[in-house]
């Protein structure tokens, strides 16, 4: 990813769910990035409580995803749909 810094969100998925949360305060654009072999959708989601999620981009396939700065302090990543294959790796990338 072209950012200073990246998240792993999620590897290894074969199905529907959301992965664990991780906590990141991004101060300018987010590129969210799905790796693999696979058909299904995965949806950046953000919190600010973490129980409240927000979808602010889905992807279904490696092309990046840019998204404006949000206020989350949580993000995770959360397959919403699966029909086979493997998502490698579901990442976001932040410039601080």
């Amino acid at each position: 990813m072209s950012a200073n810094r990246s998240i792993v969100l999620g590897t290894t998925i074969t199905g529907t769910g959301a992965e664990e949360a991780k906590g990141a305060s991004p101060s300018r654009g987010i590129i969210f990035r799905l790796t693999g072999t696979f058909v299904g959708t995965v949806a950046l989601q953000g919190s600010m409580d973490g129980t409240n999620w927000d979808t602010v981009a889905s992807a279904t396939d490696e092309t990046p995803q840019y998204v404006q700065d949000r206020p989350y302090t949580e993000w995770r990543a959360n397959c919403t749909a699966y029909t086979s294959g493997t998502i490698d790796e579901a990442r976001m990338g932040f410039a601080d």
